[in-house]
């Protein structure tokens, strides 16, 4: 794979169903409802009602997709969220940047000021590699 290139089969998905045949698989992608989603699924697993940390909780467990994919059959459901790039730039500029008492790593790692304008943000972003 080249240098800077997603490999997808390295991704992971979440199992539902029979867990040597899923019947459907998840496959995460973060930032787009993901946790929402997982919490979603938990009725799946037998867990609906109960509080779960969806990202550590055994029950919830993920797997390669590679893995997943060559035990699917044809009538198993691949299912996935994505979000508009956009709106997830702007989401991160107010959630990140633009927010009192946001996570400050994040402005001192991408060198802006919590007072950068939006347009100003993206510059930054276009200047990354």
């Amino acid at each position: 794979m080249e240098d800077g290139k997603i490999d997808p089969f390295e991704w992971i998905g979440l199992p539902l169903g029979d867990r040597e045949q899923p019947c459907a698989v998840f496959i995460p992608i973060h930032k787009a409802a993901n946790t929402s989603i997982r919490h979603a699924l938990k009725p799946c697993f037998g867990l609906a009602g109960q509080k779960v940390f969806v990202y550590t909780d055994d029950r919830l467990r993920t797997e390669p997709l590679a893995e997943l994919l060559a035990r699917t059959d044809e009538n198993s459901l691949l299912f996935t969220c994505c979000r508009h790039p956009a709106t997830r730039i702007r989401s991160a500029y107010t959630n990140k940047i633009a927010d009192a008492g946001s996570e400050p790593h994040v402005r001192n790692t991408l060198g802006v000021t919590p007072d950068i304008e939006f347009e100003a943000f993206l510059e930054v972003l276009l200047s990354l590699p």
